[in-house]
């Protein structure tokens, strides 16, 4: 595995959110619309999702075949969404694994993820209506960043729309799929709190129903600086480059603080949080940046290492050794994990009474 994987070209399809929900629609005279949507949009396990079997099939009324871009799929709350963008979907499937695949596999494949188009497309109208009717405007300051931020990941501007159109997207798709998680974002922000309580007896009892899950490898828990060099840029440009970072890591020695720092210039899509890459372990990563990362003291910023991707920076967190975490070790690890597990429960919850809410049709 890189360091820093480059970040998959986004479509107006892509949700950030891939939540499942599935509760009975209260009207009755929405039967038949009822079962319908619950099909789509019953909970399956990752097994179900991803496993590829010969012969596995959406049920009759979800089928693609023979449906046209301006078909209506369903409608939520008088607002249509059409068959375009799931056909869009299936296509690029079709591109990417056409060479990989057997045609019975490809076809459960597209069965698949016409069904998982289909539930992100009602949950993302659905979040979507949901910030409209709150009023939650775009920050287009931060939409443009995180474009550039996107663009500065490709060695030219040829070169990023070329990978848009390999995608059969654009570039206003993917300011639109930037707004619309700006503004998502701020919506379950109001209505999950950024502060989730977890007692000492969870995180107790947690470690000793699972204890066995913390005999763990050598690991280290490392945030890095990426800037990204490609196999076009001139000796030049290069020592820009590295000159550029020098002068970060020269920032961060006098005291600047580097997770701010990684937030606004580094290339990696772990920028977003600071440039953290999680628990790293052996084997994970390019071996210049693993020698560095499970060299360097803890809490110090090394010199800069270069890989395949470009230069880093890196700050390692936390250097644990091979063996069974203690309670204590792995206290903020359960803490963390507890937290996301009341989170996704109150995702779920928020999502199932918009759905509840909403006058969802099918043709």
């Amino acid at each position: 595995m890189i360091p820093c994987k480059k970040l998959a070209v986004f479509t107006i399809l892509v949700f950030t959110f891939f939540l499942a929900f599935c509760r009975v629609a209260r009207s009755a005279d929405r039967q038949d619309n009822k079962q319908k949507l619950d099909d789509i949009l019953s909970p399956t396990t990752k097994t179900e999702v991803y496993k590829i079997e010969p012969g596995m099939q959406a049920p009759a009324h979800l089928e693609s075949e023979n449906k046209k871009d301006g078909d209506s799929l369903v409608t939520i709350n008088g607002v249509p969404i059409y068959w375009a963008k799931v056909l869009r979907q299936l296509s690029l499937i079709d591109q990417s694994y056409r060479s990989m695949l057997t045609p019975e596999q490809l076809v459960s494949m597209k069965s698949i993820y016409e069904k998982i188009t289909m539930k992100n497309l009602i949950t993302s109208e659905l979040l979507k209506q949901a910030a409209d009717a709150e009023g939650i405007r775009v920050d287009e300051k931060k939409v443009q960043k995180e474009m550039m931020r996107y663009k500065s990941g490709f060695p030219s501007e040829e070169a990023f729309t070329e990978s848009l159109k390999k995608a059969a997207s654009s570039e206003k798709d993917l300011e639109e799929l930037y707004r619309y998680n700006d503004r998502v974002e701020k919506l379950l922000a109001k209505h999950i709190p950024a502060f989730l309580p977890v007692s000492d007896a969870e995180i107790e009892n947690f470690y000793k129903e699972n204890e066995k899950q913390f005999n763990r490898p050598e690991e280290v828990r490392a945030s890095h600086i990426l800037i990204k060099v490609f196999k076009t840029d001139t000796e030049n440009v290069k020592k820009n480059k590295y000159d550029e970072l020098e002068k970060i890591r020269g920032k961060i020695l006098k005291g600047a603080d580097f997770a701010e720092l990684a937030r606004k210039v580094s290339q990696c899509p772990s920028a977003e949080k600071g440039g953290d890459l999680g628990y790293i372990r052996r084997g994970q990563m390019a071996k210049a940046f693993e020698d560095a990362a499970f060299s360097q003291p803890v809490g110090k910023v090394g010199t800069i290492v270069q890989t395949d991707n470009g230069y880093h920076l890196i700050l390692v967190k936390v250097h644990r050794k091979e063996g069974q975490l203690s309670l204590e070790q792995a206290r903020e690890e359960i803490r963390e994990a507890l937290q996301n597990q009341q989170r996704n429960k109150l995702y779920y919850d928020y999502l199932m009474g918009l759905k509840d809410k909403a006058k969802i049709v099918f043709p």
